[in-house]
């Protein structure tokens, strides 16, 4: 039962971790609306070496729309290209349910903010393969 009572907390924000390129999986994806608009916010999951089970969220613009340029590709479409392994075709529908648990690369950098900044993923691209090695 509310008391009329309320305990101010700070926002929960992520622990930093190294920049860098992190092999991970796509593991939950939310649409939102905004104050700019209808989002999509995809969240990625790091599968492997110290970082293992940390997760982070990218945040797109719901529109899928391809530029003349990869700047001027939407948010959304480069990063389901990174998922799909390849560039989906004109008038393609892509669900977000069937790509859950792909695995991926994500690349989380640094970004300025008005005090201390944040980490974003910046890129998403296909899983690398194990290298076969010769018998």
């Amino acid at each position: 039962m509310v008391k009329g009572v309320f305990k101010v907390k700070e926002p929960e924000v992520p622990e930093p971790i190294p920049v860098g390129m992190y092999p991970a999986k796509f593991v939950s994806w939310e649409a939102k609306s905004g104050e700019y608009g209808d989002y999509i916010r995809l969240e990625f999951e790091i599968t492997d070496g110290e970082y293992a089970e940390t997760k982070r969220s990218l945040i797109a613009s719901s529109k899928l729309t391809r530029g003349k340029t990869q700047e001027t590709t939407s948010k959304l479409l480069r990063s389901l290209t990174g998922l799909l392994g390849r560039e989906p075709e004109t008038d393609e529908e892509v669900s977000l349910d069937d790509l859950l648990e792909k695995e991926c690369q994500i690349l989380i950098e640094d970004r300025p903010g008005d005090e201390e900044g944040w980490q974003d993923i910046t890129k998403v691209m296909p899983a690398v393969e194990a290298k076969k090695t010769k018998s």
